[in-house]
């Protein structure tokens, strides 16, 4: 049997099917596993910013710096922009006081890391949550 005979086999056509099949299964497993280490990653970069602007009173110039640091460090990276790095404070942020004020987001802490697995927002207690952080803020 020669190799230009090969793609013209049932046999051949259905095992190809399965093998791109499979590797899509992989591709999609993958970029799962990586999303998942990335938000991880981002949510404890969230919360290391706000505890050493806590603890150590930095103010918004540390972003800039921490930005131009990691961007050089990481050029190929281009998530972190000091307009990212306040993006990733307030996510963090956003999602503690929506759960303290509300208890309506569960969120299911990483066994090893203490960092959220999942988030739960229940929608219709999002929008009232939103409203009592605004008041919480006003006063």
């Amino acid at each position: 049997m020669s190799s230009d005979l090969l793609p013209d086999q049932p046999e051949y056509h259905a095992w190809l099917g399965e093998l791109k099949t499979r590797f899509r299964q992989v591709q999609l497993k993958a970029a799962v596993a990586v999303n998942t280490a990335l938000l991880q990653f981002y949510w404890e970069l969230g919360a290391d910013i706000v505890a050493r602007q806590t603890r150590f009173a930095w103010g918004s110039g540390f972003l800039n710096q921490l930005s131009a640091d990691l961007m050089r460090d990481f050029p190929e990276v281009k998530g972190f922009s000091a307009r990212n790095l306040k993006y990733i404070r307030q996510w963090y942020l956003f999602w503690m006081a929506l759960n303290w004020a509300t208890g309506c987001c569960p969120i299911e802490c990483h066994p090893e890391t203490d960092g959220p697995l999942h988030l739960h927002p229940e929608p219709h207690l999002a929008r009232s949550a939103a409203g009592a952080i605004a008041e919480h803020r006003a006063d």
